[in-house]
């Protein structure tokens, strides 16, 4: 499925084609909170938005602290999160003293009201005592010895097919999750052939359609990095290479590029559950998946299946996942 998703290449100017105008003045509304319409005497173009301004002094202001008044998410919509499709530019509103875009008027009053869930953000790195430290790296031996050490793994990837139905029609879906470590990434969800994703590589864009679509802003990129941290390997990987480790019980924590994954592990060394902040559905929440099958995989134990469980609930039930080796060329589109 990855292959074709990656055969045509981006411009030069990776933004050509995707700058949209936002003619409303961000640094008098989230400043001031004023609705000022900007003019095209005074604008500025910043990864794929051209903000106008009601003066010189409000484009300086943007310029000097462009994160603070930029649109949010890449202009995602805020209730759907960083990785998904572009808000619209006249549906907007400030949170937090940020700037956030929407894909409809129901979007946006979801996400005045309840943004404190939907809102990701990153771990700071933690202090570990001493017993912590000690704990962990025992309890990271013993995973170890029985999961296999991913250090020259290569890049691997991660399917699943299943029917997807809906009340009027059944979709036949393949979900791809392909790693190159330390850093390269790439997702692919296809409905009936279909697909769409995103990939960390040499360049970081979204794909659509067998096409490499567009490319991401910073936090959508941040975002994608914290859906691949919070995968089972990656923080397996981290375990076996540097991440900081903590334990207590028979949970292992890693902490690393600003995730923290907790396993719970017993007296053998198997992985009962992983657990870790990720996206479930529109908020951003502690997610628990409970193990309960695995693929051996260049004699590693790689799950095969489990239960996701989501404020003590059990939400859903992946089986039939498979391992294998993924192409290179997925993380470097041309």
């Amino acid at each position: 499925m990855f292959a074709i998703l990656l055969a045509v290449g981006m411009a030069t100017d990776l933004w050509q084609g995707h700058v949209l105008d936002f003619k409303t003045d961000p640094v008098a509304l989230v400043r001031d909170g004023k609705d000022l319409q900007g003019t095209p005497q005074f604008t500025f173009q910043r990864e794929g938005f051209k903000y106008h301004f009601i003066d010189q002094n409000n484009l300086a202001e943007f310029k000097a602290m462009p994160t603070r008044y930029e649109i949010q998410l890449g202009g995602a919509c805020g209730k759907m999160g960083a990785l998904s499709g572009r808000g619209v530019t006249s549906i907007y509103a400030v949170a937090g003293g940020r700037l956030y875009m929407f894909a409809s008027q129901s979007c946006k009053q979801t996400f005045m009201e309840n943004n404190d869930k939907m809102l990701e953000f990153d771990y700071a790195p933690p202090r570990v005592t001493e017993a912590a430290d000690k704990k962990g790296k025992e309890l990271a031996a013993r995973m170890l010895r029985w999961t296999g050490a991913p250090t020259n793994i290569g890049p691997v990837m991660r399917e699943r097919e299943y029917d997807y139905k809906t009340t009027d029609h059944v979709y036949k879906v393949v979900e791809q999750f392909a790693w190159n470590f330390p850093h390269g990434y790439a997702r692919s969800d296809s409905f009936d052939g279909a697909s769409f994703g995103h990939v960390l590589g040499e360049q970081n864009v979204f794909t659509s359609k067998g096409k490499a679509d567009k490319p991401m802003a910073a936090q959508q990129k941040r975002a994608a990095e914290r859906e691949r941290n919070a995968s089972y390997i990656a923080g397996l990987y981290a375990v076996a290479n540097g991440g900081t480790l903590f334990g207590d019980g028979d949970l292992l924590s890693v902490y690393h590029n600003g995730t923290i994954v907790t396993y719970e592990i017993n007296e053998r060394g198997v992985v009962a559950a992983m657990t870790s902040m990720m996206r479930h559905g529109m908020e951003f929440v502690e997610v628990t998946h409970t193990y309960t099958s695995w693929h051996d995989y260049k004699g590693m134990h790689l799950p095969g299946g489990w239960t996701v469980t989501v404020d003590g609930k059990i939400v859903d039930t992946i089986s039939d996942v498979t391992w294998r080796e993924a192409d290179k060329s997925l993380f470097q589109p041309k």
